[in-house]
């Protein structure tokens, strides 16, 4: 199965969002309000890309059932995460800035985008796995089975972490990388199925 068609598109519409935050309380970062904000703004999209993402394989793999499952699956996750995500930024941000990064550097599109490629890398990876674990449930195991083989993007920006990952099976990285891509920010890398014999 190919990377999600519609990745490009949610990532340059979160890495957008994240800009706009991060102009609309660059001075007040530390407020409780922007940690919240961002944590919206991640449960909204994160959930959208998990969605895309699911139902993508659901239609790859013709699998036929119900897919009104996704919804709460995909809301389900991006709670879970959202909050602990936003905060983690929070704390980069402190980071970056105690360590004399200019504050145009950390709130920058730059920083927004690769954030934004993580995340949505994140989001795509969780969506296939829950599906995946969806289908196993409701096709009694026999058709969710799947070996899962890592895939960089191959366009010219591989990095050394993820170029020796390319077209191996998961028993050569899932205990680095238990979850899939992402292996480090700014990751695009993104998982292909094999059906298990």
């Amino acid at each position: 199965m190919p990377d999600l068609p519609t990745r490009a598109k949610r990532e340059r519409e979160l890495a957008a969002a994240i800009l706009v935050l991060f102009r609309a309380h660059r001075d007040d970062w530390r407020d409780d309000a922007f940690r919240q904000r961002l944590a919206d703004l991640f449960r909204e999209r994160l959930a959208g890309v998990y969605g895309d993402a699911a139902r993508h394989m659901a239609a790859a793999e013709r699998w036929g059932f119900d897919l009104g499952h996704v919804d709460v699956l995909a809301d389900s996750w991006a709670d879970r995460t959202s909050l602990g995500l936003a905060g983690d930024i929070v704390t980069s941000t402190v980071k970056k800035l105690a360590a004399g990064i200019d504050p145009d550097a950390v709130f920058s599109a730059e920083r927004a985008g690769s954030i934004a490629a993580t995340e949505t890398t994140r989001a795509v990876s969780a969506g296939e796995l829950g599906i995946l674990a969806l289908a196993a449930e409701l096709l009694d195991g026999e058709d969710g089975r799947r070996d899962r083989v890592w895939r960089t993007s191959e366009d010219g920006a591989v990095c050394p972490v993820c170029a020796p990952l390319n077209r191996k099976s998961e028993d050569s990285w899932r205990h680095a990388f238990p979850d899939g891509p992402p292996a480090h920010p700014n990751c695009r890398c993104f998982l292909q199925y094999r059906k298990r014999p």
